[in-house]
């Protein structure tokens, strides 16, 4: 196996141990007192910062799998936010394969239209299943948040990851 190929199966282990540990995370009791606000969705800005800046290490059947042990695991309708991850990040790397220098003003671009797309696409999935709604002030502070916090996740995946957008030269 070449150098190339084995650090891509590491990034993808590491991949999957992170989303894991972001899994955990939500799991643990950490606060006793209901949120009025709610956070980001770091699993999101995981999953978009790596299919953007490299497609190779996250495909999409691995994106699928740790999405959908977190549906299961916080209790979200089965498979819904999973597709929707899944087919957003697959037109994030799409994009990816043809920008030649992405600016990352034209990257949280990208993002933000690919959160508030997730966000519009599960409340109308929602209604038409005619499951209950969540506010859309909550549903819009968590894109917000998303949003906000996806140049953190980007600069982490970048300089302690070591996630770096793939060059031109690279095959």
């Amino acid at each position: 196996m070449s150098d190339r190929g084995y650090n891509t199966w590491v990034y993808r282990i590491s991949f999957v141990f992170l989303g894991l540990a972001l899994i955990v995370l939500q799991l643990l009791p950490l606060q006793t007192i209901p949120q009025t606000w709610a956070g980001p969705d770091v699993m999101m800005c995981l999953v978009f910062a790596w299919s953007v800046r490299r497609p190779d290490y996250v495909p999409t059947l691995l994106i699928a799998a740790v999405i959908l042990l977190e549906d299961f695991l916080i209790q979200r309708p089965p498979g819904l936010h999973a597709a929707l991850i899944v087919g957003t990040s697959f037109w994030l790397k799409s994009k990816a394969n043809t920008a030649d220098d992405q600016t990352i003003t034209g990257e949280i671009v990208q993002i933000t239209i690919a959160v508030l797309g997730v966000l519009l696409a599960t409340r109308l999935m929602l209604a038409l299943a005619l499951l209950p709604l969540p506010s859309l002030s909550v549903h819009f502070a968590q894109a917000l948040s998303t949003i906000i916090f996806y140049p953190v996740m980007a600069l982490t995946s970048a300089f302690v990851l070591n996630v770096k957008p793939i060059k031109q030269s690279e095959p």
